[in-house]
């Protein structure tokens, strides 16, 4: 998903200097029932699958959410046998993609139509820490020619956090008015949709007058589910048919101040992930949803111990649910948590000797059997990325573990922070740069089985 990614919503493009920082703020959850109350009225979009945290009165009633994942036959990228795949770095300004990387922050990647898309935005000139200035979009047919699509109709301020491909096409949604991504949403929700992800029409919903959405994701009857927040203290999940007009459905307060960075529809429900708090006291809110309506915070303080901050939620090959971020606990400063159903969670600390893992996008590999993880590693004694990294999750006797995956002779740059596979290949984005220190020019790589 997405840029998903991560890392979050909160940029998934991230200024090696910040990532360190970024672990030192954790996630973790306590009771977080009282914390959740059903919005005051729903429409007929939301029983076509919104998330949220709770379980359903009348699950019979509901049609069961789904990722709408269908495998794929012959070779392609989605060979389980990770040796085989060939790999391809290309340049980005060897592709189309901007010359000046540091002037573009890319938080979303995503694929359909045949399209693999790009989102984020371009920061207001002389910034270099994520001030925003317009929203962009790129398309590609197979992720080394890139062309830009006209943004002509976006507000000055205006930037997209994330994207979602549903079976009614694109829905890429941001703010405008807040200044800096990952800062308060101080500004309104604003949402863009493609049919074919070549047209793009621009929509300011009413009722994200003050609520700014910071991740998407569709459902299997054609509906997508949005999450985010208002203001500092206010969090919120919203369902629509279309993408154009949505409905709240579930609402998360906390004076301690309360975020949603991502969600994900699958055969177990609803799950989306995020935190409370701040600083050390910071503490993971995992909402599962049976029917997208009701929501609940599962997130147990053994499984998620403060301060833990769950980026990204992805669903895996069998079904089950799988979410990685910040774990301060962890000797690599990462985990990675896998649940079959969205309510019962175990815990597998990422396996990095001697070195900080940063984690960015997460992506399952249909009809592979494969979970993938993208991010970075760094020396366990500075906080500077000395390399992009990918891994795949490997079931090591009966446990999940994260194993770095073979590039051959590749070089991953530093940092890979968003990942997507099409039909036919897999698709990473990140920076490479002599100074890991700031953001350098965009990279894509691409994968096919041989």
């Amino acid at each position: 998903m997405g840029y998903q990614g991560h890392l979050n919503v909160v940029a998934r493009v991230v200024v090696a200097a910040a990532l360190a920082a970024a672990l030192l703020v954790g996630c973790g959850s306590d009771d977080g029932d009282e914390a959740v109350s059903a919005a005051g009225s729903t429409s007929s979009t939301v029983a076509a699958q919104p998330p949220t945290t709770d379980e359903a009165e009348d699950e019979s009633s509901a049609a069961p959410p789904s990722t709408d994942i269908e495998p794929v036959e012959g070779e392609s990228a989605n060979s389980a046998d990770l040796d085989l795949w060939s790999w391809v770095r290309h340049e980005g300004a060897e592709v189309g993609l901007p010359e000046d990387g540091q002037a573009i922050e890319v938080t979303s990647l995503t694929f359909g139509e045949g399209l693999f898309v790009m989102s984020g935005y371009r920061q207001r000139a002389g910034e270099a820490d994520g001030f925003v200035e317009s929203p962009v979009i790129w398309t590609s047919p197979d992720a080394s020619s890139w062309s830009a699509v006209d943004m002509a109709a976006a507000e000055p301020g205006e930037g997209l956090y994330a994207a979602a491909y549903g079976s009614r096409g694109f829905v890429a949604v941001g703010e405008v008015g807040g200044d800096a991504i990952g800062g308060p949403p101080v500004g309104a929700g604003i949402v863009w949709t493609s049919a074919d992800g070549l047209s793009w029409t621009r929509h300011t919903p009413g009722e994200w007058a003050a609520f700014v959405p910071r991740a998407v994701a569709p459902t299997n009857d054609g509906a997508y589910v949005a999450v985010g927040a208002t203001g500092r203290f206010r969090a919120s999940v919203w369902s629509s048919s279309d993408g154009t007009t949505w409905d709240e459905v579930a609402v998360f307060e906390d004076s301690g101040g309360i975020t949603l960075e991502d969600v994900v529809a699958g055969p177990g429900g609803f799950v989306a992930v995020g935190r409370r708090g701040e600083g050390e006291g910071t503490q993971a809110v995992v909402a599962h949803s049976a029917d997208g309506l009701s929501w609940v915070d599962v997130a147990d303080d053994e499984v998620f111990p403060a301060p833990s901050s769950p980026l990204n939620v992805e669903v895996d090959s069998d079904g089950g649910f799988v979410a990685t971020g910040s774990d301060l606990e962890s000797e690599s400063r990462a985990a990675l948590w896998t649940s079959p159903d969205g309510v019962r969670w175990e815990r597998w600390p990422f396996q990095a000797t001697d070195s900080f893992a940063y984690v960015g996008d997460i992506a399952t590999v249909p009809n592979g059997g494969v979970t993938l993880v993208s991010g970075a590693l760094a020396d366990a004694d500075q906080p500077w990325v000395e390399s992009g990294a990918l891994w795949w999750i490997a079931t090591v006797e009966g446990s999940p573990t994260p194993e770095l995956l073979p590039v051959g002779s590749v070089s991953l740059g530093k940092g890979v922070w968003s990942v997507t596979i099409s039909e036919e290949r897999l698709m990473a984005l990140g920076r490479d740069g002599e100074d890991p220190s700031v953001l350098s020019d965009l990279v894509v790589w691409t994968a096919t089985s041989e």
